[in-house]
C-alpha cells in the first residue's frame, strides 16, 4: 500500500494506464430510489471487447515481465469473473461518491458483463444489475431514457427469475415426504396458476396454458370434473386465447367458455347468478367472432344472462344495466339501429337511478344515440342529445377534457347550419331562462294559523 491506496494485484483489467485506482472502503448504502429497481443490459459485447483488450496486454506485460527476470510478477494468474465481480461492485460505488461519472459507469458497465457469466441471463444477480445500472445512468448522468430502459429490461428478467424459482419451489415440495398429498396439490395450484398468469401478462401465452393445462390436471384428479374451480380456470385459458386474432384460436377460446358454462349451469342450476355470469362471458366470445351465426349464439346467451338479472335483481341493477348495454352494441353491429335507440332510450332513467344523473355512464348513453341520430340522418334530434352529453360532461369532467372537447368539436360542426344554429340558441336560451337555485322557501304564512308581516 502506498499513498494512503491500495492497488489491486489486476489493476490492468480495470482501467488504462491513466486511470486512478479507486481506494476500497466500505460503500455507503444506495439511495432508496436505486434499491427499488431490479434488471440485465446490453453493453456486454463493448465489455468484452474492453476485457479482451485489457487481458491481452496484462499477458503480454507478464510475458515481458517473466523474459526480464521481474520476479515480483510471476505466477500471477488471470482472474475469475467470480474474482473481478466483486471488485467491480466496490469500485462502482466508490467512483460514485467521489463523483467520477464516467469511471462509475464504466464499472457499472463491467458488473452487468460480470453476473450475466456467473449467473446466467435469467438470474435475479443479473437483472439487479441492470437495475443498478439504470439509476447509475439516472442518479449520475440524469439520463431517465436510457435509465428507464434498463429498469423495463431488470423487471423482465426478475418475472423470469421468479417462474423458475416458483417450479423449483413446486418439485422440491413434491419431493417431501412428510407433507400430505393433499397440501402439494394445493401449494402446486396456487403456484402454477401465479406463473401461469404472470406469464400471460408477458404474452407468453403458449407456456401460460402450458400451467393452466397443469393447474386443471391437478383439480380434476382432486376434484372431479366438475368442480366450481375448473369454471375459472377454463374463463382465464378463453380469454388467453381471444387475445389472438385467427379464428382458429377464437373458436378455441370459445370451446373453453362452453366448457365453464356448462359446469356452471351444473353446478348451480339454470337462473342461478353464477350461470348468467358464465353465459355473459360466453357471449362475449361469441360476438369475437364476428359471424353471422355467432352474433345469433351471443344474443341467445345475452338474453338469457338478461332474464336472469332481471328475475334476480331487477330492473334497477347494474348487471342488468350491463348486459342491456351489450345488447344495445350487438344491435349496432348487426344494423338494428331503432332497436338500439329504443333501448337506449329506455337504459336513461335506470342509469340516472344507479349512477346519478350527472354520471359518464348517462353521457355515454346520449353521445350514442346522438351518434346514431347522426347516421340516420337526423340531426336536428341529434343535436339535442348531444348538448345533454356536453352539459352532463361539463359538470362531471370540466370543460377542458379531451371528451368533453371531442363532444363540442361534433356540436360546432352541426351549428355551422343555419338552421340547425338556431335549434341551438334556442336550447341554450331555454337553460339561461331558468330561474336561479334558491334554497329558501317563501310562504305567505306562517305554520299554525299565526300571522306575521314577515315573508319568506
Amino acid at each position: 500500500m502506498s499513498g494512503g491506496k491500495e492497488e489491486y494485484e489486476d489493476d490492468s483489467f480495470f482501467s488504462d494506464e491513466s486511470d486512478d485506482v479507486a481506494p476500497i472502503r466500505v460503500s455507503p448504502e444506495r439511495s432508496s430510489l436505486r434499491a427499488s429497481y431490479t434488471g440485465p443490459l446490453s453493453e456486454l459485447k463493448t465489455i468484452e471487447e474492453n476485457s479482451e483488450c485489457n487481458t491481452e496486454r496484462t499477458v503480454e506485460s507478464s510475458r515481458s515481465s517473466v523474459q526480464g527476470g521481474d520476479k515480483s510478477t510471476r505466477g500471477r494468474e488471470l482472474r475469475s469473473p467470480e474474482d473481478l465481480l466483486p471488485i467491480c461492485k466496490i469500485k462502482a460505488d466508490n467512483y460514485s461518491v467521489d463523483k467520477k461519472t464516467d469511471k462509475a459507469i464504466k464499472e457499472f458497465i463491467k458488473c452487468v458483463a460480470y453476473s450475466r457469466i456467473v449467473y446466467g441471463s435469467e438470474n435475479w444477480n443479473y437483472g439487479k444489475a441492470v437495475c443498478d445500472l439504470g439509476v447509475a445512468y439516472l442518479e449520475l448522468k440524469n439520463w431517465p431514457v436510457q435509465a428507464h430502459y434498463h429498469c423495463n429490461i431488470a423487471q423482465n428478467i426478475l418475472k423470469s427469475d421468479v417462474q423458475e424459482q416458483a417450479d423449483r419451489v413446486a418439485d422440491k415440495r413434491s419431493q417431501i415426504p412428510t407433507v400430505p398429498e393433499e397440501e402439494i396439490d394445493d401449494w402446486n395450484i396456487k403456484i402454477y396458476t401465479a406463473v401461469a398468469k404472470l406469464a400471460a401478462k408477458q404474452k407468453k401465452h403458449a407456456k401460460a396454458l402450458t400451467y393452466f393445462e397443469k393447474v386443471l390436471n391437478i383439480i380434476e384428479d382432486t376434484s372431479g370434473r366438475e368442480s366450481s374451480e375448473l369454471v375459472g380456470v377454463y374463463q382465464y385459458m378463453g380469454s388467453i386465447k381471444l387475445c389472438n386474432d385467427s379464428p382458429t384460436d377464437i373458436e378455441k377460446g370459445i370451446e373453453y367458455y362452453h366448457k365453464a358454462h356448462s359446469i356452471s349451469m351444473t353446478i348451480y342450476k339454470d337462473g342461478s347468478l353464477e350461470s348468467a355470469d358464465s353465459a355473459r362471458k360466453l357471449a362475449a366470445a361469441y360476438a369475437c367472432l364476428g359471424t353471422e351465426d355467432a352474433e345469433i349464439s351471443s344474443e341467445s346467451y345475452l338474453n338469457e344472462c338478461l332474464l336472469t338479472y332481471q328475475t334476480n335483481l331487477g330492473d334497477i341493477h347494474e348487471k342488468t344495466i350491463q348486459v342491456q348495454d351489450d345488447l344495445v352494441k350487438l344491435m349496432l353491429r348487426t344494423d338494428r339501429k331503432e332497436d338500439a335507440l329504443i333501448l337506449l332510450r329506455k337504459l336513461i332513467e335506470p342509469k340516472c337511478v344507479v349512477h346519478g344523473e350527472f354520471s359518464e355512464e348517462v353521457s355515454e348513453s346520449y353521445k350514442l344515440i346522438g351518434s346514431v341520430l347522426l347516421s340516420n340522418g337526423e340531426d336536428e334530434k341529434a343535436l339535442k342529445a348531444l348538448n345533454k352529453c356536453y352539459t352532463i360532461q361539463c359538470f362531471s369532467h370540466g370543460e377542458n377534457a379531451r371528451r368533453t372537447k371531442d363532444t363540442k368539436k361534433t356540436i360546432d360542426m352541426l351549428i355551422s347550419n343555419p338552421n340547425l344554429a338556431a335549434v341551438h340558441k334556442k336550447l341554450s336560451n331555454n337553460l339561461q331562462d331558468r330561474p336561479n337555485f334558491n334554497s329558501v322557501v317563501c310562504r305567505s304564512s306562517r305554520l299554525g294559523g299565526f300571522k306575521t308581516d314577515a315573508t319568506y
